[in-house]
């Protein structure tokens, strides 16, 4: 389980490398800025994410040891619909203060405007991540870790690939970074629909009369667990307020040391 889950993180973190070597390519120091200001804010959205696959596997898994199917595929159609609608409340709160945020880290005149364009173009692609996120959560809840290594490990070869098209052979620059996520989460969404589905068949149609009772509960497992992932983004953000005082170049090169941290962690982070 713990070596599925490395090698699909690993591909991810190697994947924003990627994106931060390619966009590096540019030789502009604003446009790395711009990233690693919009990465800021989404790492809050993809730790809420995380949180919430937590809580599906914690309320999936018990369902399927004790070999209730029937309650294990409505709690992880239940929990998927959960995180897709507060992932797009989120996202319809952040839309508008997208700009004000990233001025309060320090971001300003074009890095400002770059990152802000980054982060409407990436944030209505989030709710299908956060699908794709519960979907990965519901196949190591069935033990099929080498299909919820496919998730990440197809998504981030998808990203990689459009940044070479998007970045280096179009020109798109943070935009062409941005599509291409985008794009990815698309495909995280598609192979993890196919397994869940297809293979498992741990997704059906919702049951309403039942979702005012499911809610709460996978709200009590998923609050918890979505403010103990926000701790980290937290102190990222603290640590990008405090570079923008130094400048764009400061902010670029904490964006490059970002990108490299988590390649050395993700093993240990997979436990």
């Amino acid at each position: 389980m713990t070596g599925t889950s490395a090698i699909g993180l690993m591909a991810i973190f190697a994947g924003d490398f990627a994106n931060i070597l390619f966009l590096g390519s540019l030789r502009d120091q604003e446009v790395l800025a711009a990233a690693g200001y919009a990465s800021t804010i989404l790492f809050f959205m993809i730790s809420a994410g995380i949180g919430m696959a937590i809580a599906v596997t914690a309320l999936v898994a018990p369902a399927l040891g004790a070999r209730d199917l029937a309650h294990a595929r409505r709690l992880s159609t239940h929990a998927a619909l959960f995180a897709a609608v507060a992932m797009s409340i989120m996202v319809a709160v952040l839309w508008p203060a997208s700009a004000p945020l990233l001025g309060g880290l320090g971001a300003g005149g074009r890095t400002l405007a770059l990152a802000r364009d980054y982060l409407w173009i990436v944030l209505p692609s989030l709710p299908l991540l956060a699908m794709a996120m519960s979907a990965s959560a519901v196949l190591r809840s069935a033990g099929d870790a080498q299909r919820a290594m496919y998730i990440t490990l197809i998504g981030a070869a998808a990203a990689v690939a459009l940044d070479v098209v998007f970045i280096l052979w179009l020109g798109f620059g943070i935009h062409g970074a941005a599509l291409s996520a985008v794009i990815s989460h698309t495909v995280m969404l598609a192979v993890g629909w196919w397994s869940v589905v297809r293979v498992h068949g741990l997704l059906e149609r919702p049951h309403w009369p039942l979702l005012e009772h499911d809610v709460p509960l996978i709200a009590r497992f998923t609050l918890p667990a979505v403010l103990t992932q926000l701790a980290t983004p937290a102190g990222g953000a603290v640590v990008t307020a405090a570079m923008s005082q130094f400048g764009h170049e400061a902010v670029a090169g904490w964006t490059v040391i970002a990108r490299v941290i988590p390649i050395a962690f993700g093993a240990i982070f997979s436990l």
